[in-house]
């Protein structure tokens, strides 16, 4: 068997077991006998697999966020049991009973109620939900690293943990509101409320130390309940992170000149431990070389021609079967150009490098041409660079060899253009499952998008 063979056939296998969920099974399975440690192991995963699964949703954060009205919508939307931590302990202040008088004063003054109360009167409600399995959502729970724990100790195995966290101005101005001023002493109340947020602080990020894969969602004042409703709805919906083993993600990043496909690639790079690799930055290599094949290509790229597919692809079949990209997986741009280079991704003596995704950038062409006007391209390493991006320094070593690519003029950018336009609505069209993102959002929105399509790639 050689190495083609037998990475095609274990490519299979991870495509199966990708596909079939087994990883994330097997960890969860795993996760449930370590906390449950049944005396039986084999008659608790037959029963366990027999029985349907439930999801398991902590919603948790800041003042200031409407949670409850989040929460609940999302429950709704998905079908799923709706509990609010507040409205137990209203419900529970309701009764007149002794629980109720204990919880009294703290609801009174804008207090946190006592962990074992809250957790106590939340119990009985998990034991409901459990029973009958129920997949539901908890809002307002866990609050600290005592509720987070609770849940470890009791079985409870969160698909989510999603911790909603408001810009500082608005947790203080929420506070400030909450918490009752001391007639007496109303100097005091500013520093209440720093407290306040100080003590909050501290007890979430003891959440984040047990719960480590929850996800963060931070809320901007330009955003409104739709939007934020949206962003839980979609974390809800990615499939689980998982510690397990995963197939290496193998990712085409396509779009058209100056769509900041570098920048990008370099960040999702850097956030999963992938290998970048730029088609052009190979280019700029061989050409540094100085022999026949740095000639011809040179002469292409001076003309603003694609180059000649035998250089391209002989050059990225080296690479990709580099052992770090091999086994961290990568991120690939520059690649394809054209019908024949798409061809060359999708045969089957090249299935190794076929790509678990495909992100599209659009981007109008004033916007391509406006950009285009800004950029440099440094000779040594052929990396690109705005001259208006934060922290550029025009009188920098760096921006005294800056040059104007010779493929930016007016004539060769609009060749550039036709080519991708004509490439992109041809080839790309026809192909099944290309994520397409607008390339005019702000970098860490496009991040965002793309870890989103690569953790929720089926």
């Amino acid at each position: 068997m050689d190495r083609i063979e037998k990475l095609n056939f274990q490519q299979s296998i991870e495509h199966y077991f990708e596909d079939k969920r087994v990883y994330s099974l097997f960890e969860k399975l795993l996760k449930e006998l370590v906390i449950s440690k049944p005396s039986n192991p084999i008659d608790y995963l037959i029963k366990r697999l027999k029985t349907p699964d439930v999801k398991r949703i902590f919603i948790t954060g800041s003042a200031g966020v409407n949670r409850k009205e989040v929460s609940l919508s999302i429950a709704n939307h998905f079908s799923y049991e709706g509990i609010s931590i507040g409205d137990i302990l209203r419900k529970e202040l309701s009764k007149k009973l002794d629980i109720g008088k204990k919880i009294e004063p703290y609801l009174k003054n804008n207090k946190l109620v006592p962990d074992e109360i809250v957790i106590e009167l939340l119990k009985h409600e998990l034991i409901r939900l459990e029973k009958s399995n129920l997949s539901y959502i908890v809002e307002g729970f866990p609050r600290n690293r005592v509720q987070a724990m609770f849940l470890q100790s009791v079985g409870i195995l969160p698909d989510n943990v999603i911790i909603i966290a408001a810009e500082n101005n608005s947790i203080q101005k929420r506070l400030s509101e909450k918490i009752p001023i001391n007639q007496d002493k109303p100097q005091n109340h500013p520093i209440l409320v720093n407290d306040s947020i100080e003590e909050y602080k501290i007890n979430i990020q003891a959440v984040k130390e047990v719960y480590p894969g929850n996800f963060n969602l931070n809320i901007t004042n330009n955003k409104n309940m739709s939007e934020i409703i949206d962003d839980i709805s979609r974390i809800i919906k990615l499939k689980n992170k998982s510690l397990g083993a995963r197939k290496p993600p193998r990712i085409i990043l396509q779009g058209p000149p100056h769509s900041k496909k570098s920048e990008l690639a370099q960040l999702i790079a850097k956030k999963y431990n992938i290998v970048h690799v730029s088609v052009s930055s190979l280019l700029y290599s061989e050409i540094k070389k100085s022999n026949d094949n740095s000639k011809a290509i040179l002469a292409q790229m001076d003309k603003g021609d694609l180059v000649d597919d035998k250089y391209v692809t002989k050059l990225l079949e080296e690479r990709l079967f580099a052992s770090d990209a091999m086994i961290n997986g990568w991120i690939l741009t520059g690649f394809p150009k054209n019908s024949a280079q798409l061809k060359f991704i999708e045969s089957e003596h090249n299935s190794a490098f076929k790509p678990s995704l495909i992100v599209c950038i659009e981007l109008e062409e004033d916007i391509v041409i406006k950009r285009c006007a800004l950029k440099r391209i440094d000779p040594y390493t052929g990396k690109c660079i705005s001259i208006d991006e934060k922290g550029f320094d025009p009188n920098s070593a760096l921006a005294q060899r800056l040059v104007i690519k010779k493929d930016d003029n007016d004539v060769q950018l609009q060749k550039r253009l036709e080519n991708w336009k004509s490439f992109a609505y041809s080839e790309l069209t026809q192909l099944q499952g290309v994520v397409r993102i607008p390339g005019e959002e702000p970098i860490n929105n496009l991040v965002e998008k793309i870890s989103d399509a690569m953790e929720n790639d089926s």
